[in-house]
């Protein structure tokens, strides 16, 4: 990557402040309504990684990707206040803090709950369930978005600027990722 890339495939794969907001609280009901069965054990494995997940992992995972949903939704909603008050290179740095926390964090996830030994004792927890469907959420954002690029290809789409009369030239002006990043979420 270059120094003067657009940033704008990583913020679109860091996903919208709505989905980090919906996945936060999902997760903080489903722990809330049964907390002890929600981290609850069913079995024994002898594979050490399986194990410090079972004692103790499980915890830290939840906690790594509830704040990193968290720090998103701060993160994002900085980058747009800033960016309104002309302080962009403080913007910037918000939004790449923001991709590259929740990037990581997936990463992290993704690697903390492979276990290849012991997924008849792993596979049956609850939180196990959750932090697979917080990774898996992760790349049906990115395959979406590709999916609305190959859609975009062959089939004019007309942003909610276009739509009200607003876009002027921009359309034409600007790279087409930039130019639909605010519209690509609800398209």
């Amino acid at each position: 990557m270059k120094p003067f890339d657009s940033l704008v495939p990583y913020v679109l794969a860091s996903m919208h402040p709505l989905l980090h907001m919906s996945l936060l609280f999902t997760s903080l009901i489903l722990m809330s309504l049964d907390y002890e069965k929600f981290y609850e054990i069913t079995g024994t494995c002898d594979d050490e990684d399986a194990l410090n997940f079972m004692t103790h992992g499980k915890y830290m995972l939840m906690f790594w990707i509830m704040t990193s949903h968290l720090v998103a939704i701060l993160f994002h909603y900085a980058n747009q206040v800033l960016n309104h008050y002309e302080y962009k290179t403080w913007a910037n740095i918000f939004l790449v803090l923001k991709v590259g926390i929740y990037l990581y964090t997936v990463m992290k996830v993704q690697v903390g709950i492979t276990f290849p030994n012991c997924t008849e004792v792993t596979d049956r927890m609850h939180v196990m369930a959750w932090l697979t469907y917080e990774v898996v959420a992760f790349y049906l954002n990115i395959i979406s978005v590709v999916f609305f690029l190959i859609v975009a290809s062959y089939k004019k789409f007309k942003t909610i600027r276009e739509r009200l009369g607003f876009a002027g030239h921009q359309r034409k002006s600007m790279d087409f990722l930039t130019y639909v990043k605010d519209d690509i979420h609800w398209w």
